[in-house]
């Protein structure tokens, strides 16, 4: 779990540069919404939707808290997508071919041979 709330910290740390960045463009007459980021950790996104802590997470502490500030500030909000669906998968973990091949397909890659193996 502390590496699912170091992913959301850093990419709340990047929503909130974008945020800022088209916040700043003079033309830009559109409100920046929330930036939605995909978690595939149930207990994670469990986590941040409680306020209550308890003292088995305290090494986690700091983090939660900028993440929920970032909740809070509607910076982002966390969306939990099913492992099987997550498509970034073979990015982070190793997986069988006819994972890899589906995940491809989901990002628009096109694979080496166009037969599946």
């Amino acid at each position: 779990m502390k590496s699912e709330f170091i992913t959301l910290d850093n990419a709340g740390e990047e929503a909130e540069l974008i945020q800022n960045f088209l916040e700043d463009i003079p033309c830009w007459e559109k409100l920046v919404s929330a930036i939605c980021v995909y978690c595939d950790s149930q207990s994670t996104t469990w986590r941040v939707q409680i306020s209550m802590y308890n003292r088995k997470s305290i090494h986690i502490c700091h983090i939660y808290n900028i993440v929920k500030h970032l909740l809070s500030n509607v910076i982002i909000f966390i969306d939990y997508v099913k492992s099987n669906e997550n498509i970034v998968d073979p990015l982070i973990k190793g997986l069988s071919r006819e994972l890899v091949y589906n995940s491809s397909k989901g990002m628009s890659l096109k694979p080496l041979k166009d037969e599946r193996v």
